[in-house]
């Protein structure tokens, strides 16, 4: 499925969170593409995300209470953050409070959309299968909760990162309550998006503004 830089809303389109977080620099990342070369970096980068779509999957079909079975041919990385997530759900109440999995919320209001890993009361969870929790990762997260709660709840909603790591099978959970500087800061960045790329994208003048 193409991944659209933007969601449409009433014949509108507003840009994806995690593409206008694609404009933050990453002199780490960039320096480990130039070491290896651009078509291995681009080769590992379409694994890591086929990795990522297929643990999404995994655990959105266990949380909507289907059984999950991984095959043989399951790469090591995939059983590794499953397995650290089970774990990380042997710990959590049963049964969960869920408001909702994988859903987009988009906003005229705020003028962006995403699509949270999981949204609970006054709760927002991303899983992150990577081997650190990064600024970019808490910026996406905190900029999902004004699409989802009200501004008079925001001093109550927590915000939760959980690391899923890919070769030993553990996990990394840090919870956080919303920063609404933060926020500000993804808003910030979200102007520079739109003043590089808003007009290619179509995206209406009043949700550039």
């Amino acid at each position: 499925m193409a991944d659209f830089p933007y969601y449409e809303l009433d014949g509108r389109r507003y840009p994806r969170l995690h593409h206008i977080l694609d404009i933050l620099d990453k002199p780490q990342l960039d320096a480990w593409r130039k070491c290896i070369g651009e078509e291995a970096s681009e080769e590992i980068s379409r694994s890591t995300q086929a990795i990522g779509n297929k643990l999404d999957f995994l655990i959105v079909t266990a949380l909507t209470g289907h059984a999950v079975t991984l095959t043989r041919a399951a790469k090591p990385e995939l059983v590794s953050a499953w397995t650290g997530w089970q774990r990380w759900r042997t710990l959590q109440p049963d049964p969960f409070e869920i408001t909702s999995i994988q859903r987009p919320y988009v906003s005229a209001l705020y003028g962006y959309g995403a699509t949270p890993d999981f949204v609970q009361p006054l709760m927002v969870t991303d899983w992150k299968a990577t081997n650190r929790i990064r600024q970019e990762n808490w910026i996406q997260v905190h900029a999902e909760v004004p699409l989802i709660f009200h501004v008079a709840v925001w001093p109550a909603v927590k915000v939760r990162i959980v690391r899923l790591d890919k070769t030993f099978a553990e996990f990394e959970e840090v919870i956080q309550p919303f920063n609404q500087n933060i926020w500000e800061t993804f808003m910030a960045l979200k102007r520079v998006y739109l003043d590089w790329f808003g007009s290619a994208l179509r995206i209406p003048q009043e949700v550039m503004a």
